[in-house]
């Protein structure tokens, strides 16, 4: 039986640019799971770092998030890291404690002041209390390994974690990832339940699409091997077998084809070819849809591809696969790709996955836009330049204008020849009345009028001037 798993919260110490942080994934005021978290902030905050540790811990719940100190590092005993994430596990609660020099404890999810943290932690890292390994188990779960087993995500099961990295390569090492046939059967019998997407897992996403497509092969032979259906037409069983196995290639091609025709193109699957033999890979080129001509991937633009090889990967590991506990960490899924493609690629990314805790980490208010406030968590310096963090602002939907403003704090949306203006702007309103020469007063409402036509201005537009 699946055991059903939610992320609830990190609590970060001395970590990076994390001194005494808690993220709080959950509902407020109902300590439920959110469905979708949106990380925002600026360079530097940590976005990436978050989602880097939410992944090392899926990639394996006992691993080592961080390294371990040496013994000469003892004496600074006060500034070693520890990290905590807060996991439901069906019904129950609790936390995931590693520190250097111990491996990870489970804790009950009792310790919700601040100040208890600080000093639970304060005490079990440090190597001279002798107190410390006592404390540590004092607090620890008694079915340990048990409990550590069932949050593991399973291989060759219902559980599936997806990393989505930002790319900042620019070209493809060849015009189709090298593989074969050989390497995409592995699958049969090796379905990890954690994958990476980027440029460096290209090879993993063709297998993927070559496995579904041997997958369904396999399933025709089964399928039409079977006497109930032998008594069924021809075309009854087909009809029957299409409609609950669909092939890869046509789905994909719906996926990309909302992109790429937006460019003139359109996944080439009519001439695709299959691979037959262990050692062929299978050869699938967009076109474009004037000339009919094949284009190679590394001809695509940036940020078409980027999108076209991410949700791609995304959709062939959730393809006609029943996902009883998933999590997908999506990396600025706005990379290189232009403002009017990302007003729904939220929503595309929602209609693929299923059962699965969504984490977004972005620079675009475009997409930020697309969750609601609480879901919204923005990443922020104090004046010790460490991070803190609070909720959102701006409803979900708003102008991404407005979410500039309000969740970002940008202060001003314009350039500086914008500003510029703009206080020209305002010395003309405030001076104009007062001049009483015709020609003067005319040639200044004239230049009044310039000024707020071209930059569409208008009373108290920029945050903070008046």
């Amino acid at each position: 039986m699946t055991q059903r798993m939610k992320i609830l919260g990190l609590r970060i110490k001395n970590y990076r640019q994390f001194k005494d942080f808690y993220l709080d994934f959950t509902e407020p005021n109902t300590d439920q799971a959110l469905a979708q978290v949106c990380l925002i902030g600026a360079n530097g905050t940590g976005k990436s770092s978050l989602l880097n540790l939410i992944s090392s811990f899926l990639q394996n719940s006992q691993s080592v998030w961080l390294e371990k100190k040496g013994p000469k590092l003892k004496q600074f005993v006060s500034q070693l890291s520890a990290i905590a994430i807060r996991i439901q596990l069906n019904s129950q609660k609790f936390w995931i404690l590693k520190h250097h020099f111990n491996d990870p404890v489970i804790l009950p999810d009792t310790l919700t002041d601040q100040e208890q943290w600080l000093s639970f932690w304060n005490a079990s890292t440090d190597l001279e209390l002798t107190s410390a390994k006592n404390q540590i188990y004092r607090f620890r779960i008694s079915d340990q390994e048990q409990l550590f087993d069932q949050i593991r995500l399973k291989a060759n099961s219902s559980d599936l974690a997806i990393y989505a990295t930002p790319d900042g390569r620019s070209h493809l090492p060849t015009g189709l990832p090298k593989t074969s046939l050989d390497k995409a059967l592995v699958f049969f019998n090796d379905f990890k339940a954690f994958h990476i997407s980027s440029y460096d897992q290209v090879e993993d996403f063709w297998n993927i699409i070559i496995y579904q497509i041997k997958k369904r092969e396999r399933d025709e032979l089964l399928f039409f091997s079977d006497k109930e259906v032998q008594n069924l037409t021809v075309l009854d069983a087909k009809e029957k077998f299409d409609s609950n196995h669909p092939e890869i290639l046509t789905e994909l091609a719906k996926q990309w084809d909302l992109i790429l025709g937006k460019a003139g193109l359109a996944f080439d699957i009519d001439h695709a070819v299959i691979p037959v033999q262990t050692t062929e890979n299978l050869q699938a080129y967009v076109k474009s849809i004037r000339s009919g001509h094949q284009i190679s991937y590394n001809a695509l633009s940036t940020g078409i591809r980027n999108f076209i090889f991410r949700i791609g990967h995304i959709y062939s590991l959730y393809f006609n696969r029943e996902i009883q506990r998933g999590f997908l960490l999506l990396d600025e899924p706005e990379a290189s790709l232009f403002p009017d493609l990302l007003y729904d690629i939220i929503e595309r990314y929602q209609s693929i996955i299923q059962n699965t805790q969504f984490f977004v980490a972005t620079q675009s208010p475009i997409i930020a836009a697309q969750f609601k406030p609480e879901e919204r968590i923005i990443l922020e310096f104090d004046d010790d330049h460490y991070v803190t963090c609070r909720r959102g602002i701006s409803p979900e939907g708003d102008d991404p204008n407005d979410l500039l403003v309000n969740d970002f704090v940008v202060r001003s949306l314009y350039g500086k020849e914008g500003l510029k203006q703009w206080n020209r702007y305002l010395e003309l309103r405030r001076t104009i009345p007062t001049i009483e020469n015709p020609q003067e007063k005319r040639e200044r409402l004239a230049e009044y009028a310039r000024i707020g036509n071209t930059y569409n201005f208008a009373e108290h537009e920029i945050s903070g001037e008046t």
